[in-house]
């Protein structure tokens, strides 16, 4: 199936597409302030790479920051559970 391409639809969306990007990404920005205030702190892996997914793609500093401290905690967590299943 053939999706015919709309102009108009188009340029609405390049005209609108910095409030769309804010909008799309502020649920985003909740996350990232709930990690850094630990708030996932000793997450499952599946839940750190679905945070990861997410936030990886937001050029926002915030996100970035969150981004860096999930990630660097993959290590904890796999030493965490390496040490409990002795």
């Amino acid at each position: 199936d053939s999706i015919e391409r709309d102009p108009e639809f188009e340029r609405v969306l390049r005209q609108h597409k910095p409030e769309l990007i804010r909008w799309l990404t502020a649920s985003w920005l909740h996350v990232a302030r709930q990690i850094l205030d630990g708030e996932f702190v000793g997450a499952d892996r599946s839940t750190r790479e679905s945070l990861t997914i997410g936030l990886r793609s937001i050029a926002h500093p915030l996100c970035r920051r969150a981004l860096g401290q999930i990630t660097s905690r993959k290590g904890e967590q796999t030493n965490e559970n390496t040490a409990s299943n002795q």
